[in-house]
């Protein structure tokens, strides 16, 4: 008789062992579950956060482009305004060397014809001395 009872407590261990066991894994199955299903929600949100990212750096990328061209542009249009006021300026310079060439020329003129005169007056004084 004493067998039958060892053989009970033997076979009454494993089955409250079973029952543990199979709380314990429905238990951890649970928590697998959650843990599965919060990184799948990250999952999604790290996606979102990418696609967001993204759509910000091509955002950029277009509005660096068109802040380079509008530089580039303007820079052009700089350079083109840069040339067209040299141009005028050696234009004006040209035309003032011209001017200061007819002037130097009119005081040569003006020069000769005060001394021509001075010494038409001097002959004529002389000439009127002489005569009298």
């Amino acid at each position: 008789m004493s067998t039958p009872e060892f053989t009970e407590e033997k076979s009454s261990q494993p089955r409250s062992r079973n029952k543990k066991s199979a709380i314990d894994s429905e238990h951890i199955s649970e928590k697998l579950d959650a843990g599965i299903t919060s990184i799948k929600k990250d999952l999604k949100d790290i996606i979102i956060d990418v696609r967001e990212f993204r759509s910000d750096i091509y955002t950029e990328l277009k509005d660096t482009r068109i802040v380079y061209t509008e530089l580039k542009n303007s820079h052009s249009q700089i350079i083109m305004h840069f040339q067209k006021t040299s141009l005028h300026i050696d234009e004006q310079l040209n035309n003032l060397s011209k001017k200061l060439d007819k002037l130097n020329e009119n005081f040569r003129l003006t020069w000769l014809l005060l001394l021509g005169s001075m010494l038409a007056i001097i002959l004529g004084l002389t000439v009127f001395i002489l005569k009298s």
